[in-house]
């Protein structure tokens, strides 16, 4: 059985995980879904917890990249802009809401999901107010994260 590019799954297991999900392959299970390989870069300063969100969506079956600051999201945002970026509040050197500030001056269109574990209303209304698509507060469940990144897909294919 072929196994899929990165995620290290089968091709059947692939057409599975593409409905309504990243990633999908050259063939889609469900007509009228555009196939569409999507990029996630995900930023947080806790290696644990940016290992494990890149192990889900990857298993999802997106490309996903990682940075442990804002000046290498930012570097590799310029390098290779992703359609989807996880970006966490609360960094060292540079928060995400100054990431998320220099990134306006760059005048990419990507989807910002903004992370916390110190969620409170003024850093959402801040985020926000800076471009960012969606507020999450850590910790958050594995399913309602699958729901989020399944809603953006259905953001992102009527986008296009």
């Amino acid at each position: 059985v072929e196994k899929a590019a990165g995620a290290g799954i089968s091709r059947q297991e692939e057409a599975t995980l593409c409905v309504w999900s990243f990633g999908c392959s050259k063939t889609s299970p469900r007509p009228g879904i555009v196939p569409m390989t999507l990029k996630i870069l995900v930023v947080d300063d806790e290696p644990e917890f940016r290992h494990i969100l890149a192990k889900v969506l990857t298993e999802m079956g997106n490309e996903v990249s990682t940075a442990s600051s804002g000046r290498q999201a930012l570097a590799k945002i310029r390098e290779n802009p992703p359609d989807i970026l996880f970006l966490d509040i609360k960094m060292p050197q540079m928060s995400g809401l100054e990431c998320l500030r220099r990134l306006s001056k760059l005048r990419r269109k990507l989807v910002v999901v903004v992370m916390t574990g110190y969620a409170d209303i003024e850093s959402a209304r801040e985020a926000m107010r800076l471009g960012a698509d969606e507020f999450i507060s850590k910790p958050f469940d594995i399913d309602d994260l699958k729901r989020l990144v399944n809603e953006l897909v259905g953001e992102l294919v009527s986008d296009v």
